[in-house]
């Protein structure tokens, strides 16, 4: 859920064969629900796949019932300051209190929805 997955990984992980990891990735990538990166030396013509933020935090919850994603959520959002100004993602990370696998998730949800603004630092390097 958390990391870009390679199609051998999926097929073993899942018990299928590639033309279904195939299918699998062009339906979800057709409903957007993940991120691929192609390959034309793939076996299925795909590298791999990471679920989109919207999707992580539609499905964290459902795959990992003692997450609560929505407190996370809040526990992000009350990070942030709001007075507008920008401070560092080390203190977003220790005041959120949300794991930074999650926490990376989360803030580019928010960022996607308009709901925080974070430097471009953050995103383009991924330093949280």
């Amino acid at each position: 859920m958390d990391s870009m997955l390679e199609p051998d990984e999926i097929v073993a992980t899942l018990d299928i064969k590639l033309n279904e990891c195939k299918e699998a990735f062009e339906e979800l990538e057709f409903l957007g629900c993940v991120v691929t990166s192609g390959d034309a030396q793939s076996p299925i013509g795909y590298a791999r796949a990471r679920l989109n933020p919207s999707s992580f935090i539609q499905f964290v919850g459902q795959i990992f019932p003692d997450i609560d994603i929505v407190d996370e959520i809040k526990r992000t959002l009350n990070a942030f300051p709001s007075d507008g100004n920008y401070i560092s993602s080390d203190v977003i990370l220790e005041s959120a209190k949300v794991p930074a696998v999650r926490l990376q998730q989360i803030i580019y949800y928010l960022q996607e929805n308009n709901l925080i603004e974070a430097p471009e630092s953050w995103i383009g390097e991924g330093k949280l």
